[in-house]
């Protein structure tokens, strides 16, 4: 597994994205004498899924309900 962070001490204005930011690119370089794959690390975004499928499953209309509420908190 590779992770890559900012270290916000030595460069704090990529808290959010900004002109400053905006531009950054990674390259990676890998050699190895086996066959590698890359792939996005889904699992928390599979496992917030399946909590919002659980709820839905549980109280029908639910996720419905959350839409037009947020409509209404938004347009008021």
């Amino acid at each position: 597994m590779i992770q890559a962070l900012f270290d916000l001490y030595e460069w704090p204005d990529c808290k959010t994205e900004n002109p400053i930011s905006a531009d950054i690119t990674w390259h990676l370089k890998i050699y190895s004498s086996e066959t590698l794959g890359i792939v996005k690390d889904t699992d928390k975004e599979d496992r917030e899924r399946a909590l919002k499928a659980s709820w839905e499953t549980s109280e029908p209309g639910r996720a419905e309900k959350a839409k037009r509420s947020r409509l209404k908190f938004i347009y008021q």
